[in-house]
């Protein structure tokens, strides 16, 4: 999570409560042919890595990822506590039109 990394250094000297990712910010660099086949090890390693920043930077962090349920591809973004827990999530409804060929 480079991108990530990067992202959250530059904000906090600030001491931010949350720290909000962009959209996608973890698929950046995948494939679109290889999303639909990595996007359990893509929300996995996305919210390992965020898990483990937002307890050692003591910060809420937003983070986007993709979420496979129901046998649909979901773009979600989840609310990871200070702890390191996921504390909510929230799948995105309203959808531009590129992206209706991706997410339900």
């Amino acid at each position: 999570m480079i991108e990530g990394d990067r992202i959250i250094e530059l904000v906090l000297a600030e001491k931010p409560d949350i720290v909000c990712f962009p959209e996608l910010f973890s698929i950046v660099n995948v494939c679109k042919d290889e999303i639909g086949k990595r996007t359990e090890e893509i929300q996995r390693m996305t919210l390992e890595w965020a898990s483990k920043r937002s307890k050692q930077d003591h910060t809420y962090l937003i983070v986007p990822a993709l979420e496979e349920a129901e046998g649909h591809l979901y773009n979600t973004a989840f609310l990871i506590d200070r702890r390191g827990d996921i504390s909510g999530k929230y799948r995105k409804t309203y959808l531009a039109p590129k992206e209706k060929n991706f997410f339900v």
